[in-house]
């Protein structure tokens, strides 16, 4: 009975591409850049092939019916952001804004492929559960609060015909439902 989107506006690194075309200001994106040259690699640059990158809209069905629209920018943490989002949506029943809020940590960070025993924890992670993440064997990188480094979201949840929408405040953004 309607439409739901996720968008998701990103360059992709700090100037995108580095390129900007005069006449409009647009700058170039630089979504291509996890393509590889290694033949073994599933990102391996071919034809008619997309890289896996670094945006995650998602919509979310229960019993056939749209109950969530959310995505984030974040890297290679995308699924922990948004699955952190909805668990704290969903199943502690948080509002959209405060579920986005919510302080963040992150296994291995955004943008790093290789060594992932580390977190990135924003500042008012509770100490408990960095303490646990810390005696399992972790190390604890500390962040600011709301931390960029910590990814970007937004969500949308659908319920009873009405519509509650939410964006980061760790970035500049929008959300609107109607």
């Amino acid at each position: 009975e309607g439409w739901a989107v996720s968008l998701i506006q990103s360059l992709s690194d700090g100037f995108g591409a580095g390129i900007l075309e005069p006449a409009t200001g647009i700058i170039a994106h630089n979504r291509g850049a996890l393509f590889s040259l290694d033949p073994s690699s599933p990102n391996v640059l071919a034809g008619g092939k997309r890289s896996a990158h670094t945006l995650m809209p998602v919509l979310v069905h229960r019993a056939d019916r749209l109950v969530a629209v959310t995505g984030t920018m974040g890297g290679f943490a995308q699924p922990q952001i948004n699955a952190m989002n909805l668990i704290r949506a969903f199943d502690l029943g948080l509002d959209p804004a405060a579920a986005i809020d919510a302080p963040r940590w992150l296994v291995g960070g955004m943008d790093r492929q290789t060594e992932r025993h580390f977190v990135d924890a924003e500042a008012r992670v509770p100490e408990a559960a960095s303490g646990s993440l810390a005696a399992a064997g972790f190390d604890i990188h500390p962040l600011s609060d709301r931390d960029e480094a910590t990814g970007q979201a937004h969500l949308i949840v659908a319920g009873g015909g009405a519509f509650e929408a939410a964006t980061d405040p760790r970035a500049d953004g929008g959300a609107a439902a109607g």
